[in-house]
């Protein structure tokens, strides 16, 4: 499948409210993002029509029952806005995307980027954030990937692209203090990305391993990624 495929088969079998829950947590996460765009939705009512436009808001009272905020409906005035019970909601369908497939999954998919970078250039980050890490150290530490043990699949590259990620948050995180470098100083002088039959963080001579459980064409990291790093230390 390809890695959009690949993700959607991942996410949850969410209940249509709760769904609605996590999308609409989405859209509160990415509420001071002026790139951000609201998950577009057709709801499909118990009266038998449909309604189409992007969740604005959803609010449940402590009974369970809320309300839905849709704005710009299809053919509508662009700040025209819905309010739907949600007692009137007998289906939903989300028009995917990248940022609604990681609202549905909890946070747990990460978004896809619109262009998929290459080994060299993936190479390339890891060799800038060696660098930053060494100088904030204060010795020589390097960070590599052995990608004769990935798929070399997009959706491997994917998953890569997203630890890379999370490895530069994450150390930003446990390099804040002099107690975070002397802890990660003790654990040697490299980190290497691997796939293998776990997804762990390990300590291999000089420095780390972390690793990736191979599936199929995919490859999945420790997620969350920092707790993980942190238990190393």
């Amino acid at each position: 499948m390809k890695a959009l495929e690949t993700r959607l088969a991942r996410l949850p079998a969410w209940t249509v409210a709760e769904a609605l829950r996590e999308l609409a947590e989405g859209v509160e996460r990415d509420r001071s993002d002026p790139s951000s765009q609201l998950p577009q939705i057709t709801l499909r009512l118990t009266s038998g029509h449909t309604l189409e436009g992007g969740l604005l808001r959803h609010e449940l009272t402590e009974g369970g029952t809320g309300t839905l905020l849709l704005v710009n409906m299809r053919g509508a005035p662009e700040l025209d806005v819905s309010y739907i019970p949600v007692s009137s909601v007998l289906a939903l369908t989300v028009h995917t995307s990248s940022s609604a497939l990681h609202s549905l999954s909890g946070g747990r998919l990460k978004p896809i980027p619109q262009r998929l970078p290459g080994r060299l250039e993936i190479a390339r980050t890891l060799r800038s954030l060696s660098e930053r890490i060494s100088g904030v150290l204060g010795m020589e530490w390097e960070a590599s990937i052995a990608w004769d043990t990935l798929s070399g699949s997009d959706e491997a590259l994917l998953s890569v692209v997203g630890v890379v990620g999370e490895l530069e948050r994450s150390l930003e995180a446990i390099l804040a203090d002099e107690a975070g470098r002397e802890a990660w100083k003790a654990r040697g002088s490299r980190l290497r990305v691997v796939g293998s039959r776990e997804a762990a963080v390990s300590r291999v001579g000089d420095g780390l391993e972390l690793r990736g459980i191979r599936e199929a064409d995919d490859v999945r990291f420790p997620e969350p990624l920092l707790p993980a790093l942190e238990a190393i230390l």
